[in-house]
């Protein structure tokens, strides 16, 4: 959407890659010393969609980044939407 639409986009980074990521089926290892479990992807998707506006490696970045204080997350107060309701009455 955020390429191909004039949709517009509120909130924070998203934590996938835009151009792609790998993910899918995965290989479980426990490494010997710690036992600490990684898991290795074996896809990797890539989009067919180039722009400069858009740096490599980033996720989707919002065209309005709001961040919640502390207050508004330990309260339930939602303000991405809350922005995005005053962002939709001035249209």
């Amino acid at each position: 959407m955020k390429a191909y639409t004039a949709a517009i986009f509120v909130g924070e980074e998203t934590g996938g890659g835009f151009y792609g990521q790998t993910s899918g089926f995965q290989l479980a290892l426990t490494l010997p010393h710690t036992k600490t479990k990684i898991y290795i992807p074996l896809l990797k998707f890539v989009t067919a969609f180039s722009s400069k506006d858009i740096p490599e490696g980033r996720g989707v970045i919002p065209d309005h980044q709001i961040q919640p204080t502390y207050e508004e997350f330990t309260n339930g107060v939602d303000a991405e939407l809350n922005y995005s309701l005053k962002l939709i009455e001035k249209l």
